[in-house]
């Protein structure tokens, strides 16, 4: 039962990395910006970044 638990969590967890990247693409095919670019905007902007409080970006 506790397997069955962890692997439940576990593909909770991928699943919302999937989800955020398709929002930060997304938002970067908004901006027009290249890969680079976009997450150097984002880096710069903060407020933005609190926003969307998306754990993909806390690495930066």
């Amino acid at each position: 039962m506790e397997r069955a638990r962890g692997m439940f969590k576990t593909k909770e967890t991928c699943d919302d990395y999937i989800i955020e990247y398709y929002i930060v693409e997304i938002m970067r095919f908004f901006f027009g910006l290249s890969l680079i670019l976009f997450y150097a905007f984002l880096r710069d902007h903060m407020e933005l970044r609190d926003i969307l409080k998306l754990k993909v970006l806390k690495s930066f």
